[in-house]
């Protein structure tokens, strides 16, 4: 958070420095103002005199009547002082920019007076008022000590603002006023205001101002009115603070992720092995302890082209699915044994995991195409991804959207998701983004294929319930199904 200069230039709590000679007319001012001679007020004589008459007893005491006097730049103001214990007691005054220890700068007073500030030419700040008296005795009371304030026509602030963090402050206010301030009312500049009945000089109060996703600049300004009611038409500016917005985004990756990449011209439809391989690599159903096949050869898979080899060694060059890939290579089964259209595998193939009791309850399928809460698709798959599932996505390429000529169809496996926060996760504007792999990112590179992780962006079409990817490719692409497997791990610990 950058807290600005003050909007409007405050009177300080000290006045500007004088010099000598401006000091120097202000007491004479004041002495001139009460025909008095300073000099004469020590007259070693008077007390020696004075002294035959009074037997010396204790110390008078000096008492301003107020800690602070309030004076208007254009008014006077009376001020008042006492003593006590002795008789015919004499009351010394100062009044000054600093405070003095010489006597001969006091100036003998009355009891109490009036003190005019555009008669002594006093600028609007705080000045020292000093006060000791003497008894007949010639005794001293201590030094009494106040301020008196001269302070505008108009109340003044002078603004103390102190960060707390990117989004909050403590702002202190304090007033330069004739009449103590009795309301007090902070309009913080984004739609919010804090009203403080204190009557006095000063308030202090804390503000936290609402989160926003961009950058903002807030205005604090101040209305108040004093004892008698007054002064709530006239607006204060205090400060400007700039806010920092929030950056709404942020991401979710799983720690490792996998790229199998196609190896030759050859390969060119089972885009759907490389996921198939990616997610089994993932989740640790193809790893190197698996060593013995169906048929009794001895396979070890050491990384996720280990799996894509072995799969793309077991099917023609034809589609098929991941899901179906999955049950394939756990328990030797296929679904679309037969089918046309689909890739067939090699007899015996497959069926690393033949105890494998229920293949069906570790896989988790979501189809936009069929869902009765396609908006619920997403949020789901995160939390699987969290749970450590691994998980393809099949795309879809029509010619203008859903329902028309499909051009192409592709399988993907993701890694992870971005998040807009300021939609809840319910809401299909929280998903930004996907992170995927794509066997087709390297294609034909094989082995020698850096693995690779990209962004793409997803926007939500409410026309035909589903996400179009923004950036990826040419052309309108949709996703059309989600296909999960668990992970190895929980079947263990099961």
């Amino acid at each position: 958070m950058n807290i600005g200069k003050y909007l409007r230039k405050s009177v300080s709590s000290r006045p500007k420095e004088r010099s000598t000679r401006n000091r120097r007319l202000v007491l004479e001012r004041l002495e001139e103002r009460f025909a008095l001679d300073a000099s004469s007020y020590d007259a070693s004589d008077f007390f020696a005199s004075v002294a035959e008459l009074e037997e010396p007893g204790d110390a008078p005491l000096a008492v301003i009547s107020q800690e602070r006097y309030y004076v208007q730049e254009n008014c006077s103001v009376r001020v008042s002082g006492a003593g006590s214990v002795g008789t015919n007691l004499r009351y010394f005054w100062r009044l000054g920019v600093q405070p003095s220890e010489l006597p001969d700068s006091f100036v003998e007073l009355g009891e109490s007076f009036e003190l005019s500030a555009p008669d002594l030419g006093l600028a609007t700040g705080d000045y020292y008022l000093q006060l000791f008296v003497r008894d007949a005795t010639g005794t001293t009371s201590e030094e009494a000590r106040s301020v008196l304030t001269v302070t505008p026509s108009e109340p003044s602030f002078s603004v103390d603002a102190r960060s707390l963090g990117d989004d909050s402050i403590v702002l202190t206010v304090r007033a330069c006023s004739f009449y103590p301030i009795a309301t007090w009312t902070i309009d913080w500049g984004d739609g919010s205001s804090t009203r403080m009945d204190a009557l006095g000089y000063e308030i202090s109060t804390a503000h936290f101002f609402p989160e926003r996703y961009e950058d903002a600049v807030y205005a604090p300004t101040l209305k108040v009115a004093d004892a008698l009611g007054r002064g709530e038409e006239q607006i204060y500016d205090l400060v400007v603070v700039e806010v920092p917005g929030i950056n709404p985004i942020s991401s979710f990756l799983v720690d490792v992720y996998y790229d199998a990449e196609k190896g030759s011209y050859s390969q060119s439809q089972v885009c759907w092995a490389a996921g198939t391989a990616n997610v089994l690599r993932y989740t640790g159903w193809a790893n190197s302890t698996i060593t013995v096949g169906s048929g009794g050869i001895e396979y070890s898979f050491n990384d996720e082209d280990d799996v894509y080899e072995y799969i793309v060694q077991s099917f023609d060059n034809v589609g098929s699915s991941s899901l179906y890939g999955y049950e394939w290579f756990l328990t030797g089964d296929y679904e679309a044994t037969g089918v046309a259209g689909w890739a067939q595998p090699e007899p015996g193939s497959g069926g690393f995991y033949p105890d494998l009791e229920n293949f069906w309850s570790l896989v988790k399928y979501y189809s936009y195409g069929s869902s009765q809460n396609p908006t619920s698709i997403l949020p789901q798959m995160d939390e699987l991804l969290h749970q450590g599932y691994g998980s393809t996505i099949s795309l879809g390429f029509y010619v203008n959207n859903p329902g028309s000529r499909l051009t192409l169809a592709h399988t993907v496996t993701l890694w992870g998701f971005e998040y807009d926060a300021r939609y809840d996760q319910n809401d299909p504007r929280h998903y930004a983004a996907l992170y995927i792999s794509d066997s087709d990112n390297d294609a034909y590179k094989g082995r020698n294929a850096p693995n690779t992780r990209q962004r793409v962006g997803v926007q939500w079409d409410a026309d035909y319930n589903r996400y179009k990817l923004t950036d990826y490719r040419s052309g309108i692409c949709w996703l059309e199904e989600f296909i999960a497997l668990a992970p190895l791990s929980l079947t263990v610990d099961a």
